[in-house]
């Protein structure tokens, strides 16, 4: 299977060259044919046009690297309206929005926490916590090394 933090490397670049803002990068599927899923963003959003731009960058770039196999399934598309929340930079985008964590061990029998993101604090990039506050006024602090994955997280 391809390495994720590999194909970040080799595509956060190409990305923002063209304006974009590299979101998250996926894996799926099997090692005989891998699913590589590129999300993408920009203030105002992405459209159809961008995606099959950036889609097209992309194959060749990451041809030419040998980073995927021959046959692999490349995806980009926009995070959607449930964007995924990975960076600091993320999660300080949407202090005051509604978000869903997953953690990776359990804190007082839960694993999954929904509320309002109250503030992302820490030194670096790379040694934050973010605040939640849920429905019931629980207030949970979060190191970046205890969440498992993070969502906006939207009410239908």
């Amino acid at each position: 299977m391809p390495d994720v933090d590999r194909l970040s490397a080799l595509i956060e670049p190409l990305v923002a060259r063209e304006g974009l803002e590299l979101v998250d990068v996926e894996v799926a599927g099997s090692r005989r044919r891998p699913v590589v899923r590129v999300y993408v963003d920009r203030p105002g959003g992405v459209g159809v046009d961008d995606c099959a731009r950036i889609s097209r960058l992309l194959e060749a770039g990451l041809e030419t690297a040998a980073a995927v196999p021959e046959t692999y399934v490349l995806e980009v598309s926009s995070p959607g309206l449930d964007r995924p929340l990975r960076e600091r930079r993320h999660f300080e985008r949407y202090v005051g929005r509604d978000v869903e964590v997953r953690l990776i061990a359990p804190r007082d029998g839960r694993r999954r926490i929904v509320g309002t993101l109250e503030r992302v604090a820490g030194a670096d990039e790379h040694s934050f916590a973010i605040t939640v506050v849920d429905p019931e006024g629980g207030r949970w602090t979060f190191a970046d090394r205890e969440i498992a994955k993070a969502r906006l997280h939207w009410t239908w």
